[in-house]
């Protein structure tokens, strides 16, 4: 059987891709560009600048310049350049969205009766090491945005962290955790409520933000299910009033609450 495993998972690999697995590879891709360029363009700009003179040094400091502000927004806004999750929004009221979200997989792990702050910081980092290589096969996986954490209506509760796998690579071929803290599970298509925000995500923020979703929910007369979760697409290093953060809720199918002359 084990010499099966091989010619089993190269079968996988050969299946033709999906239109989803082909946006992701495109969207690595780009992310990757995204990387390369900027420090490129940095040393053939400081070469130029130092070395040339004239319209050569003006080109050189022109495109040294504009290489570090490459960087500049390559570092707080790497949201723009990694793959997230797809959903096509159903109906939008301001910063409160009902979308429809496409089946993903996602890593996950969970932590119990843990403050937020230790909840978000423990997670992150057990499931970054799965996709930095501690895994069977010693392979790095992109990150994708958002990291998504379920808030709770305490400060400590306990809390599933999860990161969404690319869609390049299926549930199939993911490898397996060397941490068995992590799970791999695949998400089915769903509907979901989303309230947008921008700013901090730390310490009663989320649970603030949580209590205006299911007012909003309940507004719409709309039926959530399940625990209400964070979504950071940005980075620790991203400037507050650039992060784009959300709290989500699933959704029932069932009729939800009828709407009041006081909520509409």
């Amino acid at each position: 059987m084990e010499s099966l495993a091989p010619l089993m998972l190269a079968s996988i690999e050969a299946l033709p891709a999906t239109p989803a697995m082909r946006r992701s590879r495109r969207t690595r891709f780009f992310e990757q560009t995204s990387l390369i360029l900027p420090f490129a363009g940095v040393g053939i700009g400081t070469w130029c600048a130092l070395r040339g003179e004239g319209s050569t040094r003006q080109f050189g400091l022109a495109t040294l310049g504009g290489s570090l502000a490459m960087m500049l927004t390559r570092w707080q806004l790497a949201r723009l350049f990694s793959e997230k999750a797809q959903y096509r929004i159903e109906t939008l009221d301001g910063d409160f969205e009902v979308r429809q979200y496409a089946p993903r997989v996602q890593a996950e792990t969970v932590l119990n009766a843990a403050p937020w702050k230790q909840s978000l910081n423990e997670g992150f980092d057990r499931l970054a090491k799965y996709i930095f290589g501690e895994n069977s096969r010693h392979k790095k996986i992109a990150m994708t945005a958002p990291v998504l954490v379920t808030v709770g209506a305490m400060d400590r509760a306990t809390r599933t962290v999860a990161f969404k796998m690319p869609d390049c690579e299926p549930f199939e071929t993911l490898p397996a955790p060397n941490d068995r803290q992590i799970t791999l599970r695949r998400i089915p298509a769903r509907r979901v409520a989303a309230l947008r925000y921008n700013g901090r995500y730390g310490e009663e923020i989320p649970a603030q933000k949580r209590q205006e979703l299911l007012t909003h929910v309940r507004a719409a007369g709309l039926l959530p299910i399940g625990e209400v979760t964070f979504a950071g697409y940005d980075a620790p290093w991203t400037l507050p009033l650039l992060r784009r953060n959300e709290v989500q809720v699933e959704l029932s199918s069932l009729p939800g609450l009828p709407r009041t002359n006081a909520e509409s």
